[in-house]
């Protein structure tokens, strides 16, 4: 065909998971045969590269295509797919639905997707699974040049690089937006590799409401490896290792983390959940930092390693971390050379040979309105090791390693409580440890009776705070008016927890929360059950919600077709998922036995959770997209 290259938006549907080429003549007609009516995956990429304009790909797959399995289809592809040189929208019908993965059969290496154009591919309703790229990076997904990638309610899975990125890789100043997403168990293998889920060159990337789990790098960065700029908002970063630095996020230049949890990741030498380098500059807010360790003899920082650069922790919450080799200091934080500030948050828990809960070798640390007990250490410096600069309203519960910095006196010049090791200062937290007190993050609450209520202040470090770790609905300052406040403070409680007793008159609803359910029949795809309800007052809410499926059948009911596996995502006002359940005891189980309204059956769903004002939505589906008939339920607890 001769004259101008085509140009036109187009939607190109997929209707074979076999892996054929498209037959060279058959433009604009995605064909892998004159006539023979067949769309495969590699096809419509050839087809969509053929045009200048953006198009986009979908899936019409039938139950008797040979990649069905009676659940989901697969598309196992033999070699590597062309280059996504224009823009294109990729959009499968689930990623439990839907899975493009190389076959085990493939006699070479190579990546799923290579994304060389500098406009913007979109990914979403798909699984991208058991690439291996056969050099360089990114084993599921590589973004080349300045380019803008989307990946959406999608899963990357068991893929792997040989040098960066086992998940993702973004080069260049390209941007990578993951939303509703999981990455799990990706591996950047080479003897030199990083960032085993995700590798950030010079790039940005947005992770939100997301997961990136069980991922490993052979040097840094288990989970992210970060040069350019990287901000995780409503996410969770877990179960994630490296062998030297940073088995959740190794970072060298721009993170902030928002709404989030970083927990479980591990590391060999330095900063198990986080390696701050020297040219890094890392913002936590709202986020708890929980069960990280760094594992070897000289192992330290196990919920963080600051190298150098500027490290800010506000509203949040360090506990459980973990640094107890031999010669391993600073459970909860080590601080090596860096300016590091913290306001309003809470260290407790964390344990370490040298140093429980920070330490700080050569470096600044300003901390404000924190609360650093409770920790432990084989040294007598269980809290704090080191040189610091309060600028008061702290709680410390024990100054041994830090008398100069944090003199003892409840409170002393500064306004800081300080305890010692003859008379350590309690903070009376909850002794649960971290649960669900509401927001997107769990925090540890403070008793009744706790030395840090109203002894605090709101001005932060770096501005005034409105909410206390859990976010909206939640008040950073409640002034309970028969507790003293410090001098010069103005009511808000130390730590990461704003103590807000339910018992605190408040104006009467015109309703209130009581039982709400629904029942539906939930269908495949985007068909599922929804039900929404409403939390009025001023108050904060303690509900439980419950999907129920499978003992619908059970007498006196004795329905038929229930949904056998429900799975329940509860969501705020913004659309943001909150929370997600499948199968009740697999967690909060103790919780939900307490309410004396757990589900009958094992794989029925529920969630308990405190949750401010404002406007929820229960959505009900099936695992592997399954159908039938099921109830949603709400209950008010308080």
């Amino acid at each position: 065909m001769l004259g101008s290259p085509w140009s036109r938006a187009d939607i190109i549907a997929v209707n074979s998971t076999l892996d054929a080429d498209r037959f060279p003549s058959r433009i604009p007609v995605c064909e892998t045969a004159p006539g023979n009516g067949q769309c495969t995956l590699r096809a419509a990429i050839q087809t969509a590269n053929a045009f200048a304009g953006d198009d986009t790909i979908n899936f019409r797959l039938s139950t008797s295509d040979p990649g069905y399995n009676g659940v989901s289809w697969t598309i196992n592809l033999t070699k590597a797919l062309d280059d996504i040189s224009e823009g294109v929208t990729i959009t499968g019908p689930g990623a439990g639905k839907l899975t493009v993965q190389r076959a085990f059969s493939a006699s070479t290496n190579f990546r799923i997707f290579n994304v060389t154009t500098t406009g913007t591919v979109i990914f979403s309703g798909l699984t991208i699974a058991h690439g291996i790229a056969d050099t360089g990076n990114g084993g599921s997904i590589q973004n080349v040049n300045a380019g803008t990638v989307n990946v959406t309610d999608s899963t990357l899975s068991s893929n792997r690089a040989p040098n960066s990125g086992g998940g993702i890789s973004n080069n260049s100043t390209g941007t990578i937006n993951v939303t509703n997403s999981t990455l799990s168990s990706n591996f950047a293998f080479g003897n030199v590799s990083t960032g085993g889920g995700i590798y950030n060159d010079n790039g940005t990337v947005n992770f939100t409401n997301s997961v990136l789990s069980n991922s490993s790098a052979i040097i840094t960065g288990g989970g992210i490896e970060n040069n350019g700029t990287v901000n995780i908002t409503n996410s969770t970063i877990s179960g994630n290792s490296a062998t030297n630095a940073g088995g959740g996020i190794f970072n060298s230049a721009t993170v902030n983390v928002t709404n989030s949890t970083i927990s479980k990741n591990s590391v060999s030498f330095n900063g198990g959940g986080i390696f701050n380098n020297s040219a890094g500059t890392l913002t936590v807010t709202n986020s708890t930092l929980s069960d990280n360790f760094a594992i070897g003899n000289a192992g330290t920082g196990g919920g963080m390693f600051i190298q150098g650069g500027t490290v800010i922790v506000t509203n949040s919450t360090l506990s459980s971390n973990s640094a107890n080799g031999s010669s391993a200091g600073g459970g909860g934080v080590f601080n090596n050379h860096g300016t590091f500030s913290i306001t309003n948050s809470t260290f407790n828990s964390n344990s370490g040979t040298n140093g429980g809960g920070i330490v700080n070798s050569q470096g600044a640390v300003n901390i404000k309105s924190s609360i650093v007990a409770l920790n432990t250490a084989g040294s007598p410096v269980p809290d704090i090791n080191g040189t610091f600069t309060s600028q008061g309203f702290n709680l410390i519960g024990k100054n041994d390693g830090a008398a100069t910095s944090f003199p003892a006196g409840n409170p002393n010049a500064n306004n800081d409580i300080v305890g010692t090791s003859a008379s350590p200062v309690d903070p009376k937290l909850d002794p649960n440890g971290l649960k669900d007190n509401g927001g997107p993050t769990k925090t540890i609450a403070l008793l009744f009776g706790s030395p840090a209520i109203d002894k605090g202040t709101s001005a932060a470090l770096t501005g005034t705070l409105t909410t206390d770790q859990r976010g909206t609905g939640f008040a950073r300052t409640f002034n309970d008016p028969n507790v003293p406040n410090a001098a010069g403070g103005d009511g808000t409680d130390i730590g990461a927890f704003e103590l807000q007793p339910s018992s605190t008159p408040q104006p009467t609803p015109a309703s209130k929360l009581g039982n709400i359910s629904t029942r539906a029949f939930v269908q495949t795809g985007d068909n599922v059950m929804i039900g929404g309800f409403v939390i009025v007052g001023t108050d904060p809410e303690k509900v439980i919600v419950r999907a129920i499926g499978p003992s619908l059948s059970n007498p006196p009911i004795n329905l038929t077709n229930v949904l056998q596996n429900p799975i329940l995502s509860l969501f705020n006002s913004q659309g943001i998922r909150i929370l997600i359940n499948d199968d009740w005891r697999s967690d909060q189980q103790a919780d939900i036995i307490a309410t004396g309204l757990q589900p009958s059956n094992d794989a029925e769903s529920a969630i308990v959770t405190t949750l401010p004002p404002g406007n929820y939505t229960a959505i009900v589906s099936g695992v592997g997209d399954t159908s039938g008939l099921a109830l949603v339920e709400v209950f008010a607890l308080n």
